[in-house]
């Protein structure tokens, strides 16, 4: 995809007239509808379905075609990795699915015409859904998206307009996007992590016209939710992230520990790229404004103990890792410590 022979698009005084009259139609709305479905096998190439198949990212799209990636074999779908070669597993779940803001995608692909296409999937996302307000102060970094068969979590990683976004849909749109008024909107759109909906599905799907719903962090309801979901690992698979854990068994802490790697991400990726973000955005960023349970925490601040959960009551009997039951000891023992689970059959 060429670079050069800017196109300009939709002006942004014209977007940014038509984005007002949208976002008023559905101010604080939670509930809406999937519009448009969308795979990208390789860079730069769009496939539309009627469904896709989900498990830790979309099957078929070239974050991995299988849908599931292993820790020492992890990638991410574009370059400019924020959290290190260290925790590039952590960065492919914050950035596994894209969804887009099919009611803003319209007015901004208004100034296209031929030869360049102009269908929302164009603009590059898998999901796009309707009827939702995804600003800031609607849809906050740890809120769910909730479909009939996956759950979608805000981690808050960052989702901005590129070069590429421009030669789809010009340089006045993706300059407006990005700016502090278009980003307040979260007009680009997030890009979330999945849960898996029990802990027996290995995969989910998602279909257009599914109903989905935002949940809000903090309530009754999200705990529940989270509380039937699964975190798309690989039994006894535990992750790691500045002094974070959480065990495969784990939802709560696993969430805990994306939403707090996702706002990172945000955090280096602002100071790194310059950008032009809100103030509501700004505090969510905050780490001091975020909740983190307990059992997601590990350590004591050295060396010695980085990755250790210190106050757990129940410790494996083969190191030094404890836990704070006897399931999850024994889960953690059978993948990790049984000399017969790596064996072939």
């Amino acid at each position: 995809m060429a670079k050069h022979g800017k196109f300009q698009g939709r002006s942004q005084s014209d977007l940014a007239d038509a984005i007002k009259q949208t976002m008023k139609r559905k101010s604080a709305s939670v509930s809406g509808t999937v519009t448009t479905l969308c795979v990208s096998p390789e860079n730069g190439w769009r496939i539309v379905r009627d469904e896709v198949e989900v498990k830790q990212s979309i099957v078929g799209d070239c974050q991995n075609k299988l849908g599931w990636q292993s820790p020492d074999a992890a990638k991410i779908k574009n370059s400019g990795a924020l959290l290190g070669d260290e925790n590039i597993f952590v960065e492919s779940l914050l950035s596994a699915v894209s969804i887009g803001d099919e009611d803003i995608v319209r007015e901004v692909m208004v100034g296209v015409s031929a030869p360049r296409v102009k269908e929302v999937w164009a603009t590059g996302d898998n999901l796009y859904i309707s009827g939702i307000d995804m600003s800031w102060n609607n849809f906050r970094i740890g809120d769910l998206l909730v479909f009939p068969s996956i759950v979608i979590i805000n981690t808050g990683y960052p989702h901005w307009a590129c070069w590429k976004y421009a030669v789809r849909a010009g340089e006045d749109p993706k300059d407006y996007i990005n700016s502090k008024e278009g980003s307040v909107l979260r007009m680009r759109g997030i890009k979330g992590a999945v849960l898996l909906p029990s802990p027996s599905s290995s995969s989910g799907s998602v279909k257009n016209n599914d109903r989905v719903r935002i949940v809000h962090k903090g309530s009754d309801e999200y705990l529940r939710i989270i509380q039937d979901c699964r975190a798309p690992l690989s039994e006894g698979t535990e992750l790691f992230f500045q002094g974070m854990r959480a065990m495969s068994s784990d939802t709560l802490a696993y969430v805990n520990l994306l939403v707090f790697a996702g706002s990172e991400s945000g955090r280096i990726d602002t100071k790194r790229y310059g950008r032009n973000l809100s103030a509501v955005a700004n505090r969510q960023y905050d780490p001091s404004a975020m909740e983190i349970s307990d059992a997601a925490m590990s350590g004591d601040g050295t060396l010695e103990n980085v990755g250790i959960k210190i106050n757990g009551q129940f410790q494996c009997r083969e190191c030094r890792q404890n836990f704070d039951s006897d399931r999850a000891r024994t889960t953690h023992r059978n993948f990790i410590h049984d000399p017969n689970r790596h064996q072939e059959d």
